[in-house]
């Protein structure tokens, strides 16, 4: 591959990275998920899956959050926390939810 494909590639994945960012900070969790689903995996990077992470966190989806992080290989730190922040803020969210219950 030529350098000038390497550059597209890379911006073709930064356009993708941007939607899915996007898609989770306007809630739209499940569009986010499907454009992950679409991404190569040879794309995926810690970036992607801290934006994904972020998208369900924003939409409720933890079932599919949990999926997704089972499914990473390489999980470093700020993947994890991504991970942990969404397990507390859906924690503290359920606590609220039976108080008024």
């Amino acid at each position: 591959m030529s350098k000038i494909d390497y550059i597209y590639i890379y911006m073709f994945f930064n356009l993708y990275l941007f939607k899915v960012n996007a898609y989770g900070l306007n809630g739209m969790g499940l569009e986010a998920v499907e454009l992950y689903q679409k991404i190569s995996y040879n794309l995926h990077n810690e970036v992607l899956y801290i934006c994904l992470l972020n998208a369900c966190s924003h939409s409720g989806l933890l079932n599919q959050a949990r999926s997704i992080f089972n499914g990473i290989i390489n999980k470093t730190e700020k993947i994890t926390c991504a991970m942990v922040c969404l397990m507390l803020l859906t924690l503290f969210l359920c606590q609220d939810f039976f108080q008024i219950i």
